[in-house]
C-alpha cells in the first residue's frame, strides 16, 4: 500500500472487509484516502461510528460498504447522514430482488441516484416481522474445503482441512 500510495495521484478507497478499530488505523496510518468500512462486519454502529470519527480526525473519508440488504441499507443510510466525511453510500437497492424491498417495505427505493433519509423511529424504516417469519430457515454448516479467494491468505478460520 505504501509503495502505491507514492506511485500514484490517485485516492485509495479499501476496507469493506475490515473487522475492528484497530484495523481501521492501521489503514487510515498508511494513507487510504477513502476508507469503505461494513457496519456489519465492524462489529455495529458503535464501531462504525467510531472509525467514521478516526478517519475524519485523519482527512479520510468514508464509504460505506453496504452490500448486504434492506435492513443494513437502511442502517448504513441513518449513520450515513450524520457522517461529516461521508464520501458516498454504495446502494444496491435497484438490484434487490423483490423480497429484499418488501423487509423494509421498499422505505428506501432510489430517486434519480439519490436516496432520502428515512424518518420513522430506530433505523427509519418500518421493518416485515411476518415476512422475517415466512423466510425464516434453519442454519446448516458451512463445509469449507479450502480458502475462499476473496480472503487474504491465511487468515480463513477452515474447518476440517
Amino acid at each position: 500500500l505504501k509503495k502505491y500510495r507514492k506511485n500514484t495521484n490517485l485516492k485509495i478507497a479499501l476496507g469493506e472487509r475490515i473487522l475492528s478499530l484497530k484495523e481501521a488505523m492501521f489503514y487510515i496510518n498508511e494513507g487510504v484516502n477513502i476508507l469503505q468500512p461494513d457496519i456489519t462486519n465492524i462489529g455495529g454502529v458503535t464501531i462504525a461510528s467510531k472509525v467514521v470519527k478516526l478517519a475524519e480526525s485523519n482527512d479520510v473519508e468514508i464509504a460505506f460498504h453496504n452490500a448486504f440488504g434492506s435492513i443494513q441499507n437502511a442502517v448504513s443510510l441513518q449513520l450515513s447522514a450524520v457522517t461529516p466525511n461521508l464520501y458516498l453510500l454504495e446502494n444496491f437497492y435497484d438490484w434487490f430482488p423483490q423480497w429484499k424491498r418488501d423487509l423494509v417495505f421498499n422505505g428506501t427505493p432510489v430517486e434519480n441516484g439519490y436516496v432520502n433519509v428515512p424518518n420513522k423511529p430506530g433505523i427509519g424504516v418500518s421493518v416485515n416481522e411476518k415476512l422475517i417469519e415466512e423466510l425464516r430457515a434453519e442454519p446448516t454448516p458451512l463445509e469449507v474445503k479450502e480458502e475462499p479467494v476473496w480472503v487474504v491468505k491465511g487468515t480463513w478460520k477452515s474447518y476440517g482441512v
